[in-house]
């Protein structure tokens, strides 16, 4: 067993000195991980709210319910971007998703809904990581969903851990 451990901290290491010494490697793998990440599943629902306030100068979308799914943030207001990553619209809007706040990732919207049968029995519920997509009259365009990570927690507790590490 202790080899496993030998084996998978030498792994790290060699991937973090490949990473360090070709940035845009690490930026390709980034984008290919994402691109995984951005699927759409079958039972993604289109949340057509629309972008209403400005806060600090960019488009927000609020929290709110939408056809039995609550729209929700952990970092309220839900902002919007203009496009700027490869296969984005420049003149389109992209409210939600996750953004990197010091080095941890934040969820800027998700939506969550739990199924109730007629008889009152809780059934599963649902949550997704969301992007709400506009064009440049601010209107719905669509909404991609991405599967909302089940361990959300343990993963910040290790980048806040990274992020403290790199000030010591």
């Amino acid at each position: 067993m202790a080899s496993f451990w030998v084996l998978l901290i030498m792994g790290i290491m060699v991937i973090g000195i490949i990473a360090y010494a070709n940035p845009q490697l690490w930026e390709d793998v980034k984008v290919k991980i994402i691109g995984i990440l951005k699927f759409n599943p079958p039972n993604c629902p289109q949340v057509n709210v629309s972008i209403e306030a400005e806060s600090f100068s960019e488009p927000t979308i609020q929290s709110r319910t939408y056809d039995g799914w609550s729209i929700k943030s952990e970092d309220f207001p839900i902002t919007c971007r203009s496009g700027n990553k490869e296969g984005e619209n420049i003149g389109y809007y992209y409210c939600g998703g996750v953004k990197s706040i010091f080095g941890i990732q934040m969820i800027n919207a998700y939506i969550e809904k739990t199924n109730i049968s007629n008889d009152g029995s809780i059934g599963e519920t649902y949550k997704y990581i969301i992007w709400n997509i506009y064009d440049e009259n601010k209107q719905f365009v669509e909404t991609q969903c991405t599967k909302y990570p089940e361990n959300l927690e343990q993963e910040r507790a290790k980048e806040f851990e990274k992020e403290m590490l790199k000030w010591n």
